[in-house]
């Protein structure tokens, strides 16, 4: 039964009055800002996980593409097994031959493990078109690397400097067998975003890694992209017949990085079930404040009930009370929610600058900046559930408002 004009009016009248002391009012405000708090939270939370899983594939994605093919001793033919490899599956998007081994760079001052990967020059123009922050991406010649920004300060070189690589390959020597050594020129520095590959990777072009890790005409590995990461069980199933002839083991991106898929997705899943529970305590705040209203207005619900106000019509002015804590609480919480993570970077530099001190380490946490990225179905999720227990959370206290007995609750007055 709807609510009539003359019952709303009296309704407000009655319950709008001042509440005889404060403490109702201050329960009423912690849960507005609880529950604000906690959908806020539970949108900054999922939304910077999704960040970091999102900056985590598409960078390692980038560089390693979504398949990885490798053989124990090399790969000859590589350009015949990669025509091969293309045929078998439509989705798939591109080939790349690569060699990769690791290495020592060394400076006068400076003897730092890393890696070296050799790809062709034109593939290497490509990937760092856009990645590349000092110097230019010109290979006139063999003697040259691009290395990422990490390496290089830790290094102490810039563009146009030189850095010696060591190998693991030994070469003969006077003295007899020394490991393989070669100078040479830094051309560029990269900055991916990601620490991991800024900090240890160095990139040279194919020929010359075949000579400098003494493997003529081979690759060490291709990496295969599909149209799609979530294809990439799928194709890898059709490409592993094919690389099998060849003696090649496959591996998809979500198996080389299972451990921190599963970590991320496991640590995103306890911190949703953990704030939504912060969200569930500050609704029973709400049940709190509605059964001392209740308690408190039980003369003024006595008088509505005498006057012909029927009991569900007394439920439903409770329910809409509460209801507009939680709403507008809710409302609030994804505001501030959204606005925080949309400028989470900027809010971090601010707090870095008041503070005066690191407080996203590229070092810790792999990424040079903090990510977010929101997801509407997911913001969707957390204001429904919001509004639900808003909503289940004054149906008890309207209900005990309803039965309230006019005769009992005036019989002292």
């Amino acid at each position: 039964m709807a609510l009539t004009s003359l019952e709303c009016s009296v309704a407000w009248r009655y319950l709008r009055s001042k509440h005889k002391d404060g403490f109702i009012s201050v329960i009423a405000g912690f849960s507005f800002l609880g529950i604000a708090l906690g959908v806020a939270t539970l949108i900054i939370v999922t939304s910077v996980m999704n960040g970091f899983r999102h900056e985590f594939m598409s960078q390692i994605i980038g560089f390693n593409g979504h398949m990885s093919l490798h053989a124990s001793n090399g790969i000859a033919e590589y350009n015949e097994i990669a025509n091969s490899l293309r045929k078998s599956s439509n989705q798939i998007s591109t080939i790349t031959a690569l060699i990769e081994r690791q290495a020592m760079f060394v400076t006068k001052t400076q003897v730092i493990g890393g890696v070296i990967r050799g790809l062709d020059s034109l593939q290497l123009k490509n990937l760092f078109a856009a990645k590349l922050i000092a110097g230019e991406l010109y290979f006139d010649n063999d003697d040259k690397i691009i290395i990422g920004k990490y390496l290089a300060n830790r290094l102490n070189v810039c563009a146009g400097d030189e850095v010696k690589i060591i190998t693991p390959e030994l070469s003969e020597g006077g003295f007899g067998y020394i490991p393989r050594a070669k100078t040479f020129n830094v051309v560029g520095i990269f900055s991916t975003g990601m620490y991991e590959y800024d900090n240890s990777i160095g990139f040279i072009s194919l020929s010359y890694a075949q000579k400098l890790f003494d493997l003529p005409n081979m690759v060490t590995q291709f990496e295969i992209t599909v149209s799609s990461p979530d294809l990439s069980n799928k194709v890898k199933a059709i490409v592993q017949k094919s690389a099998d002839r060849y003696g090649l083991t496959v591996l998809d991106w979500q198996e080389r990085n299972s451990a921190f898929m599963n970590a991320v997705a496991v640590e995103r899943n306890v911190m949703f079930l953990i704030l939504t529970l912060i969200v569930m305590v500050a609704s029973f705040n709400i049940i709190s404040c509605m059964v001392m209203l209740v308690r408190e207005k039980s003369r003024a619900i006595a008088i509505l009930r005498t006057i012909g106000m029927q009991r569900s019509s007394v439920m439903r002015i409770f329910m809409m009370a509460g209801f507009l804590i939680g709403g507008i609480g809710t409302c609030l919480g994804v505001t501030i929610g959204l606005l925080f993570s949309y400028n989470i970077e900027h809010i971090r530099k601010l707090m870095e600058y008041l503070l005066k001190t690191n407080l996203f380490s590229a070092e810790v946490y792999y990424l040079s900046r903090l990510p977010a990225e929101i997801n509407a179905n997911e913001a969707l999720i957390t204001t429904v559930i919001a509004l639900l227990l808003s909503f289940l959370s004054t149906i008890y206290p309207a209900w005990r408002a309803s039965r309230i007995d006019p005769a009992e609750a005036l019989r002292y007055e």
